[in-house]
């Protein structure tokens, strides 16, 4: 039928399979399929969204593992602490298992892991992968030449650092955080990584605030991103 685009239908390795979960691929506006697209093409195409859901399973086990702490750092703020679920293995090696599964057999050259808690997951996700992986510190903490760049907080600015030989030019990046709310500092991670020259190939959180907007931020500057289960509110 005239302007109907035909569907296609895209295979993944079984190695890059886990079960309890589907794939969805679709452009950024009305999820239209694309004629020719390859499994590593629609998850890398700066043109498309990832969005492979987790099982009911697997977000009750991870929200069971995650302690919720009101009003804490402020009143009407419910913190998110993840510290349970490292502590739990079972949950924690799931989370990281979870995290880097759409890139299973994929190429991956370094995992960039945001301070303090995106060190502990994206050390994991990096060996996971056979990567190498970069600190992505606050101002001050490097001692060896450094590339710096600003960001916005609620209350002013703060800045991010990487060493400047921790990435070469055109390396493939995933960067890895516990948890995405605003989105700030994980924007300003994904701008400093392509300062010098990597090739962000997506973002994956444990945890997404999605009234917040952060996820969405990064969407726009082309980025897929992963997260494991969602919280409402802040």
């Amino acid at each position: 039928m005239a302007g109907l685009v035909p569907a296609i239908h895209v295979f993944i390795p079984l190695k890059s399979w886990m079960p309890g979960t589907r794939l969805v691929l679709g452009p950024a506006e009305g999820r239209t399929r694309v004629p020719g697209m390859t499994a590593e093409k629609a998850l890398l195409s700066r043109s498309w969204h990832l969005a492979l859901m987790t099982s009911p399973e697997l977000e009750k086990d991870l929200r069971a593992a995650i302690r919720n702490i009101p009003d804490y750092p402020k009143p009407g703020i419910i913190f998110r602490d993840i510290t349970t679920l490292l502590g739990d293995a079972r949950a924690f090696r799931r989370a990281v298992d979870e995290l880097v599964q759409p890139w299973a057999g994929m190429k991956i050259d370094k995992v960039a892991g945001i301070e303090a808690r995106g060190f502990i997951l994206g050390g994991a996700v990096a060996h996971q992968v056979s990567a190498g992986f970069i600190p992505i510190r606050k101002k001050g903490k490097l001692p060896y030449k450094r590339v710096t760049i600003g960001y916005s907080l609620e209350y002013g600015i703060d800045e991010m650092e990487m060493h400047e030989d921790a990435v070469q030019k055109g390396e493939r990046v995933i960067l890895v955080d516990d948890l995405i709310a605003t989105g700030g500092t994980a924007e300003a991670a994904v701008k400093l990584l392509r300062k010098l020259g990597a090739n962000v190939l997506a973002a994956c959180f444990v945890i997404d605030l999605p009234e917040l907007g952060g996820a969405d931020k990064l969407r726009k500057l082309q980025v897929p991103v992963r997260t494991l289960i969602s919280f409402e509110g802040h």
